[in-house]
């Protein structure tokens, strides 16, 4: 799925464990969070786009809203991230992150696009706030991995030192329409092509006979003549 710069998600969001069985998933991102040698790789997509993602699989899902461009009051009021998805310069981004942080006071986690790339992210349970992605691709859904991560029971001081690598997941390519493979007669049944007749039978032509002439009358003349 590409997604437009600024334009954030509205609504559910699957959160999936992501394993090579499964690399051709739905449109989403992809979120690899790495500690040293340990690493975490999750797929977030939208709750339309995720399909039936084995449910084994499924990490967390959660109510997510763009707080820039979200109107639903109450979908707001419940969701579990918000997020603005807009880019701002740090000191803006800083103070938009305090502003969501008390605007919904229910959310588990708030987080605030950087201009430079990243996000700056707040916790619940966490005082203090952190930057995450430093750099990065600012997919809509950078911050619903940050969530999932939570409820794997990631500390938000763990969480806050953790490196991010981050890539879109296109949409899957629908799959090539192949038009029949033509029939050798293309003619219709009831009415066969001229190669499907058999050929005619000769019709015999009799061999002439020679004409002959009459056998001489006495005295000299033909018959006849």
């Amino acid at each position: 799925m590409g997604h437009a710069a600024g334009v954030g998600v509205n609504g559910f969001v699957v959160v999936t464990r992501r394993t090579a069985c499964h690399a051709g998933g739905p449109a989403g991102v992809d979120v690899t969070l790495r500690w040293g040698l340990r690493a975490l790789a999750l797929t977030a997509a939208p709750h339309r786009a995720a399909g039936t993602a084995p449910a084994a699989h499924v990490l967390d899902e959660h109510v997510a809203v763009d707080a820039d461009t979200c109107t639903d009051r109450r979908l707001a009021a419940c969701a579990d991230v918000v997020t603005a998805n807009v880019p701002r310069p740090a000191g803006q981004a800083w103070r938009a992150l305090e502003a969501l942080r008390a605007g919904h006071p229910g959310a588990a986690l708030t987080a605030v696009a950087l201009a430079g790339g990243g996000w700056a992210v707040a916790c619940a349970r966490h005082p203090a706030a952190f930057t995450a992605a430093r750099g990065a691709d600012h997919h809509p859904l950078v911050p619903s991995c940050l969530h999932a991560c939570l409820v794997a029971g990631v500390p938000p001081d763990l969480l806050a030192g953790a490196d991010l690598a981050v890539r879109a997941r296109p949409a899957p390519r629908p799959p090539l329409r192949t038009s029949p493979s033509p029939s050798p007669h293309p003619c219709p049944s009831q009415h066969p092509c001229p190669s499907q007749h058999p050929s005619p039978t000769p019709i015999p032509i009799p061999t002439p006979t020679p004409l002959r002439r009459p056998a001489p009358a006495p005295g000299g003349h033909p018959q006849g003549w």
